[in-house]
């Protein structure tokens, strides 16, 4: 499993984006990163994935240290993924199919298994009726779902989405949640980075609470969600069923599908 032990990245200009950051990403399946602008959680991504190296302190994969030569990063990145925000800074063929078989191909790994694997990982984001067509022709929704695929198209078991629903309208949103659900359910730990703290509540059962590069909160993500000051210190606002938790006097539902059961019941 992936664990950051005093973790501390600090830029050229000398800006420290991370300081002292302690996250061992065994302590949930699907984790959220979530913090203000400037927060440090698209670095701490970066760093995960070896794609930034730390300043000081040790990242660890399956209990051994990252090492930051180019076989290894092959080889983490077969195992541990990342979906970018911007689907551009992902997707670089002009092709669908090719681009998702990139990572494959780059492997050496036979034609046909790439076929299969390229196959299930459109049809699992729901852009198999698109795998042919050029890049430039699909919309700023259907990209997102092309640079997720090419990440599942590698088997990795564990992937970060950092802002997976940013820029899309509701609808593609909510595709893009039942995509991240499906993700899981097969077996893969997913960890997710965003503004939405709606969705954070909904989809994760841990979080991490970043501000100004530094951890200050983690645990489970309704007891997290319940601290008042941790929220206003990292400028985070409460999902809409902690408001209704605490504004109303109503149990703390994890869904809205709970609530409108345990109206029902309740409102007679």
């Amino acid at each position: 499993m992936l664990k950051m032990e005093n973790i501390t990245y600090i830029y050229e200009d000398k800006t420290v984006a991370l300081e002292d950051i302690n996250i061992d990403f065994k302590n949930g399946n699907k984790i959220g990163i979530i913090g203000s602008n400037g927060a440090g959680k698209s670095t701490l991504f970066l760093n995960c994935t070896g794609i930034y190296k730390p300043n000081k302190g040790n990242i660890s994969f399956n209990e051994q240290p990252i090492k930051y030569d180019k076989k290894y990063l092959y080889k983490l990145r077969e195992k541990v993924g990342i979906v970018f925000q911007d689907p551009d800074r992902q997707i670089f063929y002009s092709n669908v199919y090719d681009d998702v078989a990139f990572g494959l191909r780059n492997l050496g790994i036979d034609e046909n298994i790439v076929k299969k694997r390229v196959d299930k990982a459109l049809e699992s984001v729901g852009a198999i009726e698109f795998k042919d067509k050029p890049v430039h022709f699909l919309s700023y929704g259907q990209k997102k779902r092309v640079a997720m695929a090419g990440v599942l198209a590698m088997e990795s078991e564990i992937i970060f989405f950092d802002e997976p629903t940013a820029g899309l309208d509701p609808i593609v949103t909510e595709s893009v949640v039942n995509i991240l659900e499906e993700i899981h359910n097969n077996g893969k730990k997913i960890i997710i980075s965003s503004h939405d703290m709606d969705l954070i509540y909904r989809l994760c059962d841990y979080i991490y609470v970043l501000n100004k590069g530094k951890v200050i909160e983690e645990g489970i993500v309704e007891d997290v969600f319940l601290k008042e000051d941790v929220l206003k210190m990292a400028g985070l606002v409460e999902p809409w069923l902690v408001k209704i938790h605490k504004n109303m006097g109503l149990p703390l539902f994890k869904d809205e599908k709970e609530l409108y059961k345990y109206w029902e019941k309740h409102r007679e």
